[in-house]
């Protein structure tokens, strides 16, 4: 089986990434060349996007930003304020880069008692790319955590993705839709944040 329209099963992976001309030559019975394609040329970049975090910092809503926290578990002492624990944000900066970016996205998650949720504009936390040219990323998103979740275990998720893409459908989808946009190359560290009450 070959999706339609499919005249060539190329094994990428196994050739370093870079441009490649491909052209077809067609034969008559005794395969001798009759007639020969234009050359066309490829792009392959099986490479994958490098994304980090690159600064926490947290606040009580309103007041001042804490200094820098450690990326390597850090840990938050939320306030009590009169009993109560304090509503409180979080400031994460992040970096992404690919030779071809598609997109990142960042998110905050929870172990079952709510989630970090987006205060700055959906711009901080998502990008899509608006050119070729367009292959990094670096923002700041500010998230919410009421007092009234949990203390606990959160996180927040990076995901970032190549534009690169596979011709032959690879996953089982139909190659010759233009709308259809699977995501063959991608990462998504993730950094866990422990809040404690107090």
């Amino acid at each position: 089986w070959h999706p339609n329209q499919l005249l060539l099963n190329w094994p990428t992976g196994s050739f370093p990434d870079g441009r490649y001309t491909v052209l077809m030559e067609i034969g008559n019975g005794a395969k001798s060349v009759i007639n020969t394609s234009d050359a066309i040329n490829f792009m392959v970049d099986n490479s994958r996007p490098i994304a980090n975090f690159t600064e926490l910092r947290w606040r009580v809503v309103g007041g001042a930003w804490s200094a820098p926290l450690s990326l390597i578990c850090p840990i938050i002492h939320r306030p009590l304020v009169n009993g109560n624990p304090a509503d409180i944000e979080f400031a994460v900066s992040y970096q992404a880069t690919a030779d071809h970016l598609r997109s990142t996205s960042l998110s905050g998650g929870g172990c079952g008692g709510g989630v970090p949720t987006l205060q700055s504009a959906l711009s901080t936390a998502q990008h899509w790319h608006t050119s070729a040219g367009d292959n990094a990323v670096a923002n700041t998103a500010v998230f919410r955590l009421l007092g009234n979740q949990p203390q606990g275990a959160y996180s927040f998720h990076l995901h970032a993705a190549s534009r690169a893409f596979n011709p032959a459908g690879g996953d089982g989808g139909f190659a010759a839709d233009w709308n259809y946009d699977p995501v063959y190359n991608w990462v998504q560290p993730f950094l866990p944040v422990a809040l404690v009450n107090g």
